[in-house]
């Protein structure tokens, strides 16, 4: 299970840097950080949202593992927010990040995209973490997509231009008809 503990507020809690795994959802995707930083300022912090922390040994800096955009916000409007942390190692930090993309309103290839950067996300994250790396099946049950488009995803990450894999993201091409044309030239994908 996903254990979280509140926290007290970290010293730095301004300076905080997001986590790998938080960064597999785009940043400012569909939110207004204005409008969240006024809203703050005029009915404070709601202590019921705490922004998730997550760090893989006591020696380690805390990092923001959800809640970036309410930490960007309590930031702007210099506000203090909540915090919790979260219990357990580099395969909790990632299960944590798969419940996040599945409360998001994404097609299987938006889906996909964000799964075969967890996929990724894994290689050099920490030598130590071995044991908790989660498989590509596990990832593709995980988020409701087949094994095969997660290694379409894959493919489309790590050969297709930004272009073709921003287009994925968006939803404007499938990850199938991105993953035909990934060894074409830049122009053409």
């Amino acid at each position: 299970t996903m254990r979280t503990t509140w926290i007290p507020v970290p010293a730095n809690w301004q300076n905080l840097k997001h986590h790998p795994f938080a960064a597999v959802v785009g940043f400012g995707e569909g939110i207004d950080l204005d409008g969240l930083a006024a809203h703050m300022r005029l009915h404070g912090y709601d202590q019921d949202e705490p922004i998730i922390l997550f760090r893989t040994s006591p020696k380690d800096d805390w990092r923001i593992l959800s809640g970036r955009h309410r930490h960007a916000a309590a930031v702007m409007a210099e506000v203090v927010p909540t915090f919790k942390a979260l219990e357990g190692d580099e395969g909790k930090a990632r299960e944590h990040a798969r419940k996040d993309i599945l409360r998001r309103h994404l097609s299987e290839s938006q889906r996909a995209m964000m799964g075969a950067a967890l996929v990724t996300t894994r290689k050099g994250d920490n030598q130590h973490t071995d044991k908790s790396a989660s498989s590509q099946g596990e990832i593709a049950r995980t988020l409701n997509i087949s094994p095969d488009i997660l290694q379409d995803a894959k493919k489309v990450q790590e050969q297709g231009t930004q272009q073709l894999q921003d287009a994925v993201r968006d939803g404007t091409v499938s990850v199938k008809d991105a993953a035909r044309v990934v060894k074409e030239a830049p122009g053409v994908q």
